[in-house]
């Protein structure tokens, strides 16, 4: 007895899986900034030693915001920073004042890095905020 397996095969086309980094928006209206929106900060200049400063927005209060820190650089993987290790590990939040955003509402990469045009928002952004 012969025995026909009939096998079909799906076909992908383009880039399944990687997603379309969203671009940065400049704040104009704190009222569209939503939980979970990454934001870039500007820190006081005592505070501050190397940009850039990117959180994850946690929770949108009325004149603050608080968010979860991430670690990373402009051409470096960002991830949440956590603080202790073990059992004491907890995320490093920070309530901040929504003045203090610079940008929001952007996405990293499916690696977790800054889009290159993204990068080169943010920096412009911080250079605009030091003239």
């Amino acid at each position: 007895m012969l025995c026909f397996y009939l096998y079909l095969f799906q076909v992908i086309i383009g880039n399944q899986g990687v997603q379309n980094p969203k671009e940065p928006e400049a704040v104009s209206n704190y009222d569209s900034l939503n939980v979970h929106d990454l934001v870039v900060v500007q820190l006081d200049e005592e505070e501050s030693s190397d940009p850039p400063y990117i959180g994850k927005v946690l929770e949108v209060l009325e004149d603050d915001v608080i968010i979860h820190w991430m670690r990373g650089g402009y051409h470096r993987q960002w991830k949440e920073w956590y603080t202790g290790c073990g059992k004491n590990r907890q995320p490093y939040c920070d309530t901040i004042a929504k003045r203090s955003i610079l940008l929001y509402g952007f996405s990293l990469t499916r690696k977790g890095c800054l889009p290159k045009e993204t990068a080169a928002n943010i920096k412009s952004a911080y250079e605009d905020e030091d003239c």
